[in-house]
């Protein structure tokens, strides 16, 4: 079936102009957060300028320390690049028991970790953490370069992305509006793809640049198994804005974004932040330590008053001398009586208000802690705080994490970059679950898997000491597996059922046998003495002299 290209470009220019218009009301906002918080993240309402300076209006660091400190602690609490982050389970637990499974999911872990990092991904994943936790919304772009056999990640500036929603609240309509130098058009589509005209002026002035608008979103007309651009699960074309031409059509097997919202109303399609909550504390702040400046300026270097006859005469720096005849007429400094104390002590409150809507006493509590408290002790603090964090915990996970694991698999999958899949998954196929080995995901699975069964235990052991068979009412092993994964011990360290039955049964079989060796040897030991003669008046001797005549020994 034929595409109408002319009528594609048209409807794609409507829903634009209808996505501006209901993102204009977040703009003012994100310029207010960004000029404060995140200023590199500036002219949300304007063009950008590369290399113009920045954060001309901030009076105080507070917030955009915070920021920092939230953007780094989420990164290498959840996946910094030196540690395993995350894992690979089937979602049939029977099959994660199976040995080839388990190396196969392990292997395909590794070359996920490998291709994470000889890529672009950690960087871009720093400066997406900054944008959502300043303007509440981050979007990264990821693809294949096919040549260079890796995966690229770039993080787009907020103000060029316009997105909306599916009926479950899942972002699937993504609409970048970017600007390209003329050269790079003609780099990225190809001089066939470009107007005539626009290739006359790019020919003339290759360094203008040339509004772009890049539109992906669910293909309806999408089937199964076929690999044509038209065809594939999402649909995706290329607009020049200024003459509505229609520069690509395409498609992608896999949504190529990620969007990432701190927290989100159900109502609202773009996120929010800590930076948002807090924006009139920010703005508090910034205010106030504006006026302390001022009033520490004005202390060092106060106002004057001068006799007029002196004007001009007035010697300011050190060592200078000004005379005078009469004392009424000295020049002095004007002091407004400003209370430093009071105001210092409110701008900490409010530093502090800050601080706590970016958790920063979280992130930093391992630098913090007390010397004196136990691993244990630390382990369930963070435990406690992590579970105040479950919100972006939970939605890092769901709409960034996810779709770049998943995404990354499938990828290297098809590039049979991946070891070849053991037979029992060929066979019956199962699909994959991530499990997320950050600090943070850790800290939340112990608080909410471990903390029943170790309080439960706490309770039932003294009862156990009493009464020993209450033991039986409980799965020992289930309960001890559960707590090893839940701190953290990998699936390879907790041996199958099946094993572990067989080890006890070798175990029993050894008991056995030892026991039926030693019984033996005290038989060995025991028949020479009963062969030896019965010693005179010795019980031993009345058993015999019974046995022989057929009585009962006396005494019995």
């Amino acid at each position: 079936m034929a595409i109408n290209t002319v009528r594609l470009v048209e409807d794609r220019m409507k829903i634009q102009s209808d996505l501006e218009t209901r993102r204009i009301q977040w703009e003012g906002e994100w310029e207010d957060v960004a000029s404060l918080v995140h200023p590199r993240r500036q002219f949300m309402t304007q063009e950008i300028q590369a290399g113009l300076r920045v954060g001309e209006q901030i009076y105080d660091g507070t917030p955009t320390s915070a920021l920092r400190i939230w953007a780094t602690g989420m990164q290498g609490h959840m996946l910094g690049p030196q540690m395993e982050w995350f894992e690979l389970r089937l979602s049939n637990r029977e099959l994660n028991e199976i040995r080839e499974v388990k190396i196969y999911l392990r292997q395909c872990a590794e070359e996920m970790y490998h291709s994470f990092r000889r890529s672009n991904f950690y960087d871009s994943i720093a400066e997406m953490l900054l944008d959502a936790g300043s303007v509440g919304t981050s979007t990264i772009y990821f693809d294949e370069l096919v040549k260079e056999k890796t995966l690229n990640y770039s993080t787009r500036h907020p103000v060029e992305i316009y997105l909306a929603e599916n009926s479950k609240g899942k972002v699937d309509t993504i609409h970048r509006k970017f600007k390209l130098e003329g050269r790079q058009l003609e780099q990225e589509y190809g001089k066939d793809a470009i107007p005539e005209d626009t290739m006359r002026e790019i020919k003339q002035n290759p360094l203008d640049k040339y509004t772009v608008i890049h539109c992906v979103w669910p293909n309806t007309d999408y089937v199964e198994g076929w690999d044509t651009s038209v065809r594939m699960p999402w649909r995706s074309i290329s607009i020049l804005e200024a003459k509505k031409h229609l520069l690509k059509l395409s498609g992608y097997k896999d949504f190529p974004y990620a969007c990432y919202r701190v927290t989100k109303s159900s109502q609202e399609e773009y996120g929010r932040s800590p930076a948002m909550d807090a924006i009139y504390d920010i703005i508090k702040l910034n205010n106030m330590n504006k006026t302390v400046l001022e009033m520490g300026h004005m202390a060092v270097a106060p106002p004057w008053n001068v006799p007029e006859e002196l004007r001009g005469q007035v010697r300011y720096r050190p060592k200078g001398f000004n005379y005078y005849e009469e004392t009424n007429r000295m020049i002095h400094p004007i002091h407004a009586g400003s209370q430093f104390p009071i105001t210092l002590e409110l701008l900490q409150d409010v530093r502090a208000q800050v601080k706590e809507a970016y958790q920063v006493d979280f992130f930093m509590m391992i630098n913090r802690q007390d010397k004196q408290m136990t691993a244990t002790e630390i382990i369930e603090r963070t435990g406690e705080k992590a579970a105040i964090l479950g919100t972006w915990v939970s939605r890092l996970a769901s709409e960034l994490l996810d779709p770049l694991v998943t995404g990354a698999f499938m990828k290297e999958f098809r590039a049979k970059r991946l070891p070849d899949m053991p037979w029992v998954l060929q066979d019956l196929g199962a699909s994959i679950d991530i499990e997320y080995l950050g600090t943070l995901a850790q800290a939340q699975k112990r608080l909410f898997e471990s903390s029943g069964i170790k309080n439960s235990v706490g309770v039932v052991v003294p009862l156990i000491e009493i009464m020993p068979n209450i033991a039986d009412n409980f799965d020992w092993d289930f309960i001890g597996t559960k707590l090893a994964s839940s701190y953290g011990m990998p699936p390879e360290g907790i041996l199958p059922k099946k094993m572990v039955m067989g080890i006890r049964q070798t175990r029993q079989k050894q008991i056995e046998a030892q026991k039926a060796m030693e019984q033996a040897a005290l038989m060995a030991d025991a028949a020479p003495k009963l062969a030896k003669a019965a010693e005179p008046g010795s019980p031993l001797e009345e058993v015999q002299d019974a046995v022989k005549g057929g009585g009962v020994p006396v005494g019995v």
